[in-house]
């Protein structure tokens, strides 16, 4: 997920400072908490991670895993 959502550029080659890093290529600052766009080009968002690390591991859940699938309701139309 090294790909900024402006221009696809890299922020992990960015500078961070201030809970924020900002992507070389456009200057775009996304917000490392949320991924929310600080101060553009960049209008869409950067995805968020949940990391830990254990012991001297870094770990990194994806989206989504571990949580149960949510479920599809019926349309009342084809009950």
């Amino acid at each position: 997920m090294d790909r900024c959502s402006h221009l696809s550029g890299p922020p992990t080659e960015g500078q961070v400072a201030g809970g924020c890093v900002t992507c070389p290529w456009p200057g775009s600052v996304f917000s490392l908490a949320d991924g929310e766009v600080v101060h553009g080009p960049a209008t869409a968002p950067q995805p968020v991670f949940e990391t830990r690390v254990l012991g001297e591991e870094p770990q990194v859940r994806l989206p989504g895993a571990g949580q149960p699938l949510p479920t599809v309701e019926t349309c009342s139309r084809y009950s």
